[in-house]
C-alpha cells in the first residue's frame, strides 16, 4: 500500500484523484481520507472519522499486560501497612531537614534513638538501678538472723554494687534487735554502714567491713516502735550470682522485733 500526499500546487500531477470540484482535475479536499488500493484504484480507509478513546472491550482480566501495569497501581486508599516489604535502602530516611521514615533498628535494649538519626548507648548505660520494697509487717522472734521477706535484690557475677536499706520498725521490749546484710558466698568485698535508733532514741552507728554476714550492734532496745534503722554499703561479687539479703534478729529469744511495711532496699550496679 502506498499512502499518497499531495498539495494544491501538484493537483496537476495526480490526474484521475477522486474529488468533489471537476475543474480541480481530479484534486481532492486534502482530508486525509484518501488512500492508494491497488493499481489505479482509489478507497477510503475503513474507520476513518476522528479517533475514540477509552473503548477498551473485552474481558479486562484478559488484557494480561494492561491488568499487571493496573495492579500495580497504588490506590487512593492503600494503608502504608498494606504496601510490600521495604529494603534496607536508606532513601527516604528522616533527616535533620525533612520528615521521613525511621532509620532501620539496631536490636538490643541500651540503644536510643538521637537528635541526628544515628543511635547510641547513653553513657552509663550499663547502670542497672534494683529496688525492694517489704509489702506487710515482719516480725521474728528468733535469737538467730533470718531474712526479712521481700528485702532481697539479685547482682551477678563479678559485679560491683552499692546499697542503702532504710527500715522501720522496732522491738516489743528491752533486749533490742540487730541486722545483718547476707551477700554471695565467695564475693571480693563487702562494706557496710549501719545506723540505728538505741533505747535514747539516739542513734548508734556501726560498721562492717566482712566478707559476708556481718552482723550489726544492738539497735531499736526500748520496747518501742516507730524505730529506724539505715544501712549503706558496697559489694564487689565474686563469680558466683546470687542477691543482697536484709537479715534481722531479736537480741533476746521470745522478744518479738518487727519491719513494718514499706520499708525498702534498693540498690545500683556500677
Amino acid at each position: 500500500m502506498v499512502v499518497v500526499n499531495y498539495t494544491c500546487d501538484a493537483q496537476a500531477d495526480f490526474a484521475g484523484l477522486p474529488g468533489t470540484n471537476p475543474g480541480d482535475r481530479g484534486y481532492a479536499a486534502d482530508t486525509g481520507a484518501w488512500m492508494v488500493r491497488g493499481p489505479a484504484a482509489w478507497a477510503v480507509v475503513g474507520g476513518g472519522g476522528s479517533p475514540s478513546w477509552g473503548a477498551i472491550t473485552g474481558t479486562l482480566s484478559n488484557q494480561a499486560d494492561l491488568q499487571g501495569a493496573l495492579d500495580g497501581k497504588l490506590g487512593a486508599a492503600t494503608k502504608l501497612d498494606q504496601l510490600a516489604a521495604p529494603t534496607d535502602v536508606t532513601t527516604l530516611n528522616a533527616t535533620t531537614t525533612a520528615h521521613g521514615l525511621l532509620s532501620k533498628l539496631p536490636g538490643g535494649t541500651t540503644a536510643f534513638l538521637r537528635e541526628d538519626g544515628t543511635w547510641q548507648t547513653p553513657a552509663g548505660g550499663s547502670a542497672t538501678i534494683a529496688s525492694a520494697r517489704v509489702t506487710a509487717d515482719r516480725t521474728t522472734t528468733s535469737a538467730t538472723l533470718a531474712a526479712v521477706t521481700d528485702l532481697a535484690i539479685a547482682i551477678g557475677a563479678n559485679e560491683t554494687w552499692s546499697f542503702e536499706a532504710n527500715i522501720n520498725g522496732g522491738c516489743d521490749n528491752t533486749g533490742g534487735s540487730q541486722f545483718s546484710v547476707d551477700v554471695p558466698a565467695g564475693i571480693v568485698s563487702m562494706r557496710a554502714q549501719f545506723r540505728g535508733n538505741t533505747s535514747t532514741a539516739a542513734a548508734a552507728s556501726y560498721s562492717v567491713s566482712t566478707v559476708d554476714n556481718g552482723a550489726s550492734g544492738t539497735v531499736w532496745n526500748a520496747a518501742a516502735q516507730n524505730r529506724q534503722m539505715r544501712i549503706a554499703g558496697v559489694v564487689v561479687n565474686g563469680s558466683t550470682a546470687g542477691t543482697i539479703q536484709v537479715n534481722f534478729k531479736s537480741v533476746t529469744a521470745t522478744q518479738t522485733t518487727t519491719v513494718n511495711a514499706n520499708s525498702y532496699l534498693t540498690g545500683r550496679k556500677h
